[in-house]
């Protein structure tokens, strides 16, 4: 029987030890890196307000890339996005390991998608088939997106629903 606890012990320590490496794995990559600088921190961006104006304990954070192409064309792929679109652009190896999610993205310009009426404020992006998703709440062809998502105010669609995580109240993502 001792034998047997022993071994469970090792067990749970070398599970605590991998869960401490890769909670830590996360937390250095998701502060150290994509940070954007002071200048782009600065910055007021479209859909700031809407943070500002249903929440008064409202933390921000600006993650920042460079894409080496000009904005209507990054426009073009962001329009895609959602799960009965052209997929989330995430990492497909997080998204069928730890979300599950069964679709694919596609990185090729669907046309079915780049008409003027193919994406309006309201409209939705969805994250899955149930229904999680954010709302576009501004839209400015070839220039910029925004996308919203709040749980004190939920996406209309129907069937749609605002994610948060797990212990909060209330979250919100602009």
């Amino acid at each position: 029987m001792s034998n047997y606890h022993d071994r469970m012990k090792k067990v749970l320590r070398l599970g605590a030890l991998g869960g401490s490496v890769a909670l830590g794995g996360m937390l250095s990559f998701s502060q150290f890196s994509g940070k954007a600088t002071k200048e782009e921190n600065a910055w007021h961006y479209p859909s700031d307000d809407l943070i500002d104006r249903c929440y008064s304990n409202g933390r921000s954070s600006t993650y920042a890339i460079n894409i080496d192409a000009p904005a209507y064309a990054v426009y073009r792929h962001l329009k895609q996005l959602g799960c009965d679109k052209a997929g989330s652009y995430s990492s497909e190896f997080l998204e069928r390991t730890f979300a599950r999610l069964p679709f694919f993205n596609s990185y090729e310009i669907q046309e079915q998608w780049q008409g003027p009426e193919s994406l309006q404020p309201g409209d939705i992006a969805a994250f899955d088939y149930t229904g999680m998703s954010m709302e576009w709440a501004d839209v400015v062809p070839g220039k910029y997106l925004s996308q919203w998502v709040d749980t004190k105010h939920p996406p209309r669609a129907p069937g749609s629903f605002a994610f948060r995580y797990p212990g909060m109240k209330h979250y919100a993502a602009a």
